[in-house]
């Protein structure tokens, strides 16, 4: 082979290909590898554990049969002693002695049962707001509800691009949208048959407050309590719930405990309900939260089985959340892992650190509007969502005693894979959760499908990649267009040298129609296309290539699109003009519908556009082909303004994708298919354009 006739465009094209169809294998079974293993691991310490537990709770089980017995066996000898007035044998005790013992006896046995002596309730005036200010979050606690009532994040996360850095106050995530649905508070506890509902508005007790970052770990340590009583005379206490936080100075999270004390005579169990995130607000300033993107809520809700790898993930959003049907908007599995609420980029997610204590996890609404001091605030005027974890019924509480603590942890900060597993990771929880989940890339109006989010994460690594060698978020678009053009450029050369195959058979196969021009009958039409078909294969034509092309791109665009809009990495990355990439590019404002000018969307249909025109008509075209054509010629612009407020990286990709399909064309016509045909005759056109649909006029 000569140096000549190597076409070094078509061989990178194939590597590049095969090098993104292998890295995608690699990437998809290694990070399933890494999982699996981590899982594996993880469940022979779970099960060690949980073995250790069973052996210590049944030798505590036999040690208290065997004090019970013995009991049992003493009050039996006493009881024999009483009715005979002597001693029981080897009791040292004389007669007068065991009767004012036996009084005494009998008063310790009737105390031991009786409530404890509580002072008559005082009205608990509500004490101001704890607020705890680390390294990355802003919390601030109320007694109303025992609440967690606002969030912010570090400034390290400005509103915008826009955002003054010298301001001391971080992106607001979180607070009470609906009055009286607050963060992190109990919905009600049920003791026995008896429900008490108002643990949410009441206002609890300040407990415990270090009142600042203690110790070697910078741990800020507030408890709060209530006292539950009966709802009948004489209104005797029956619980006491204590509900304490830590938070370390340097954590995205904050730890929840909660402790019930039964105050009663006779031994009970419990459940109740605790409160995720209710109230995230939309990423954005106050002025325009939205800014022009397609935002909405919603929730993720992950259980498993006990023999399951990995959770199952039920995704809930305001219009299902709003609907009765408790099983779209619940999960409820052996474990119960983690619920979470989340906005574009951010997420706050309540995670059990004993998952087989939740029963259920289940979505609500958070209604808009209601909150009169927010009216003119945008953010409050968006349906929202909460998640309600549900405690499985405990284990009996013995009277007087504590159960034991159930423990959680809330999560506020960035949807990122990096930053949700060094959370998990920093739990050390015995079995995985696998919180990596909450990120999903191809998510388009609700529709998901795994291999295109997979495609994205790929797609996503690339660009970190490329991202790590120019430090340069446009470039970085730019380059993987082109990385992706390469990698179609194979099927599109085969594309095009078939479409000008196919325009120099039109003659015959227009004589083959005239042939059969009459022909009525099933068995000649199926003659005449058996005809056609046939001569198409010996000139190595097939129409149906087109179509392959576009059929790839597909998921690669869904996979973009999920990327450029939800990917943290994007959030107010800029190039040029465009301060966000994950936003349109809002060259200026306009005081009319659209509102913002979005120089990118007219760049890519005058591109597409000037492409189409510069493609020569050929010579014979049938009034069908010139139909299609004129149509074709106004698809740019039908899909300019279609996608005129899409995310400016997706519209960059666009552009750059046009631009390199117009050299591309120029490359098949000048070096492919010459060679096909020997001579200069005019190439049809290629299809360059990112968007499904779009081809060139001349066919």
């Amino acid at each position: 082979m000569s140096a000549k006739s190597v076409d070094w465009v078509k061989i990178a094209g194939l590597a590049v290909a095969i090098l993104l169809l292998i890295g995608s294998q690699w990437y998809y079974a290694n990070q399933n590898s890494q999982r699996r293993m981590q899982y594996e691991r993880e469940m022979e310490i779970w099960t060690a554990q949980q073995k250790e537990k069973e052996e210590e709770e049944a030798a505590r089980r036999k040690a208290e049969a065997e004090a019970r017995a013995k009991a049992a066996k003493t009050e039996e000898g006493k009881s024999a002693e009483a009715k005979s007035g002597e001693p029981a044998p080897g009791d040292p005790v004389k007669t007068g002695e065991a009767k004012s013992g036996e009084t005494k006896s009998g008063e310790a046995k009737s105390g031991e049962h009786d409530p404890p002596v509580m002072e008559a309730p005082k009205e608990i005036a509500e004490a101001p707001p704890v607020e705890m200010k680390g390294e990355k979050l802003t919390l601030t606690f109320s007694p109303v509800g025992a609440s967690l009532r606002k969030a912010s994040l570090a400034t390290i996360y400005p509103v915008s691009p826009k955002y003054d850095p010298s301001q001391t106050v971080g992106l607001e995530i979180l607070d009470e949208i609906e009055p009286g649905r607050l963060s992190l508070a109990l919905t009600g506890i049920r003791i026995g048959d008896t429900t008490y509902g108002d643990l949410e508005a009441r206002v609890w007790e300040e407990a415990e407050n270090t009142e600042g970052f203690a110790g070697e770990e910078k741990r800020w340590t507030l408890a709060y309590a209530t006292t539950v009583t009966a709802k009948t005379d004489p209104y005797a206490p029956v619980c006491r719930i204590t509900k304490r936080f830590t938070f370390a100075q340097g954590d995205p999270y904050v730890g929840v405990q909660v402790i019930v004390k039964n105050l009663t005579k006779e031994k009970f169990a419990f459940e109740y309900g605790l409160r995720g995130a209710a109230g995230v607000l939309i990423d954005g300033p106050a002025s325009d939260p939205k800014q022009g993107a397609y935002v909405i809520e919603k929730a993720q809700l992950a259980s498993a089985r006990l023999n399951d790898a990995e959770p199952t993930v039920t995704y809930v959003d305001v219009a299902t959340a709003g609907k009765p049907d408790e099983t779209k908007r619940s999960s409820s599995l052996d474990q119960n892992l983690w619920g979470n609420v989340h906005n574009r980029f951010f997420v706050a997610s309540l995670v059990a650190r004993d998952p087989t204590t939740a029963i259920k996890i289940s979505a609500e609404m958070i209604h808009k509007g209601l909150r009169k001091d927010k009216l003119s605030d945008p953010r409050y005027q968006e349906d929202s969502l909460t998640v309600v974890m549900h405690r499985r019924r405990s284990s009996d509480v013995a009277a007087g005693a504590s159960s034991e603590s159930d423990a959680y942890a809330f999560y506020l900060g960035p949807s990122q894979e990096d930053n949700l597993t060094a959370f998990e990771e920093s739990l050390q929880l015995p079995k995985p959760v696998q919180l990596h989940l909450t990120v999903q890339y191809c998510d388009v109006f609700g529709w998901r499908w795994p291999r295109v989010d997979l495609l994205g994460r790929l797609l996503l690594w690339i660009f970190k990649g490329i991202y790590a060698l120019t430090s340069n978020y446009g470039v970085a678009v730019i380059l993987l267009t082109l990385i992706v053009k390469l990698a179609l450029h194979p099927l599109q050369r085969k594309q095009s040298i078939s479409m000008f195959k196919m325009q120099e058979l039109q003659p015959q196969l227009k004589a083959i129609e005239d042939k059969y021009a009459g022909a009525t009958s099933p068995e000649l039409k199926q003659k005449k296309e058996m005809e056609k078909w046939d001569l198409m294969r010996k000139a190595g034509a097939n129409p149906l290539t087109g179509c392959l092309p576009m059929f790839l791109q597909m998921p690669i665009l869904f996979a973009l699109y999920g990327a450029f809009s939800h990917a943290f990495e994007i959030r107010q990355a800029s190039f040029l003009w465009a301060h966000d990439l994950s936003l349109s590019d809002r060259l200026a404002d306009l005081p009319f519908w659209p509102h913002h000018f979005n120089l990118l969307p007219i760049l890519y249909m005058g591109m597409t556009i000037t492409q189409t025109l510069m493609q020569p008509k050929p010579a014979t075209m049938d009034p069908a082909q010139e139909s299609q054509r004129k149509m074709m010629s106004f698809m740019p612009v039908m899909f300019g303004f279609l996608f005129y407020n899409m995310p400016s990286g997706l519209l960059l990709y666009f552009a750059s994708s046009a631009t390199f399909g117009m050299l591309e064309s120029w490359y098949i016509k000048k070096f492919v298919l010459k060679k096909t045909d020997g001579s200069d005759s005019a190439p049809p056109a290629t299809s360059s354009s990112p968007i499904p649909g779009i081809k060139a006029a001349a066919k």
